[in-house]
C-alpha cells in the first residue's frame, strides 16, 4: 500500500482509516447522486497518490477535498458553490433503488439506531444489505401503500407514484412482512412495523412507552441539530415523509458526514 512505508509503525492505524474513509467516499458520492464508476476508479487513484507520507490524521482533509471536488466537477459547480460533502437537497432526492448500497445506507442506519438505544439490531448490517430471498432476506418497504388515500394526499397520481418512492417514505422490511404489509392501509401496516426493525418501529407510540434510551437520544438529537424521532399512529403523511427524511438525513451526517 503506496501509504505505507516499509517497516511503518502506523501501518495498521492507516490501513484502518483509509478502508473506512474508503467505504466513507463511495457512500457520499452516491448519496450526492455523483458516483459514476469510471471516475471512481480515478479518484481512487488520485487520493493513492495524494496520501502518500501523510499521516491518518490527514486523510479526513484529503478525502474530504475529494468528495467536494466530485461533487463540483459532476453537477459543473465551482468548488467554493459546494459548501459540504453531504447536501440535504440532493439528499432528499434519494429514492427507491434495488442497488446494494441503497440497502447497506439503511442496514447501517439501522444499526447506528441500535447502537445508541443500546438494543440488538434484528440483524447485522452485511445480512440486511446482502440477503434477499423471499421469506428471510429483507426488502424495501413503501410506506405509503397505492390506494386513494394516500394518492389523495399528493397533487396527482403521478405525483404520488414518484414521490412515495422518496427515501423518507422507505424502509426495510423482513420478505415475508414486506409482502404481507404490502397494500395494506397504513393503520395495518403500523402492527407489522411494530414488530420489525427499529428504524420501522419508530413510526408507532409504542416503541417510546418506557424507554429511556430513546428519551435520551431524542433530546441529543434536538439539541444538535433540532429534529427528534416521531410516532405516526393516525397517518403518515407527505409532511410525515418529510419530517422522516430531515430527521434520516442527520442521522446519515453523524455516520457519514
Amino acid at each position: 500500500m503506496s501509504a505505507c512505508s516499509i517497516d511503518d509503525p502506523e501501518e495498521d492505524e492507516k490501513i484502518n482509516t483509509i478502508s473506512k474513509e474508503y467505504e466513507r467516499l463511495f457512500m457520499l458520492l452516491q448519496m450526492n447522486n455523483v458516483y459514476e464508476s469510471n471516475r471512481f476508479h480515478e479518484i481512487l487513484y488520485t487520493i493513492k497518490k495524494e496520501i502518500k507520507d501523510k499521516s491518518p490524521n490527514e486523510y479526513r482533509k484529503v478525502f474530504d477535498k475529494t468528495i467536494i471536488d466530485a461533487i463540483a466537477t459532476e453537477l459543473n459547480l465551482k468548488v467554493k458553490m459546494v459548501n459540504s460533502v453531504l447536501d440535504y437537497n440532493r439528499f432528499s432526492q434519494l429514492s427507491y433503488c434495488t442497488s446494494r448500497w441503497f440497502y447497506y445506507l439503511l442496514a447501517r442506519v439501522e444499526d447506528f439506531i441500535c447502537s445508541k438505544l443500546q438494543i440488538q439490531p434484528e440483524n447485522d448490517v452485511l445480512t440486511m444489505s446482502v440477503v434477499h430471498s423471499n421469506k428471510k432476506g429483507y426488502h424495501i418497504e413503501h410506506i405509503f401503500s397505492i390506494n386513494e388515500e394516500n394518492i389523495n394526499y399528493f397533487e396527482n397520481e403521478d405525483d404520488f407514484m414518484d414521490r412515495r418512492n422518496s427515501i423518507g417514505a422507505l424502509l426495510l422490511l423482513k420478505g415475508s412482512d414486506n409482502i404481507s404489509s404490502s397494500n395494506e392501509p397504513y393503520k395495518e401496516k403500523l402492527e407489522t412495523y411494530s414488530h420489525g426493525p427499529v428504524w420501522a418501529r419508530t413510526l408507532s407510540s409504542s416503541f417510546y412507552h418506557k424507554n429511556p434510551n430513546m428519551k435520551k437520544f431524542n433530546s441529543e438529537l434536538r439539541s444538535s441539530a433540532g429534529v427528534q424521532f416521531t410516532s405516526f399512529d393516525k397517518k403518515f403523511t407527505p409532511e410525515s415523509m418529510e419530517e422522516r427524511t430531515k430527521l434520516l438525513f442527520e442521522l446519515v451526517k453523524i455516520i457519514w458526514a
